[in-house]
């Protein structure tokens, strides 16, 4: 029989995992996507989240998604090396979905 976990050890376990998600989407506020992207791509993207070292993008249009999938490797290029502290190994990209 599993020892009751005390009520401190719940809380301290949302609390890290509060913070971790604290300072990854600060880690997405330091980012220019209109600098990384482009004008066009970024005013048709928004930057979601990170996690798990996966950036999280959300796009208006499939031709905008579809742009960002050729352009992969040029943006993971571009952010390891303007943001060499934030670590991100891949994209996530998704349409958004209609009203």
């Amino acid at each position: 029989m599993k020892e009751p976990k005390h009520i401190s050890d719940y809380i301290n376990g949302l609390k890290i995992g509060i913070e971790d998600k604290y300072h990854k989407h600060q880690h997405i506020t330091d980012i220019d996507w209109d600098l990384i992207a482009g004008d066009i791509i970024s005013t048709h993207s928004r930057l979601d989240s990170l996690r798990n070292n996966k950036l999280y993008i959300t796009c208006d249009s499939s031709v905008i998604l579809f742009e960002l999938n050729m352009q992969r490797d040029r943006i993971l290029i571009e952010l390891s090396r303007k943001y060499p502290h934030i670590r991100i190994d891949d994209l996530t990209l998704k349409i958004k979905p209609e009203d």
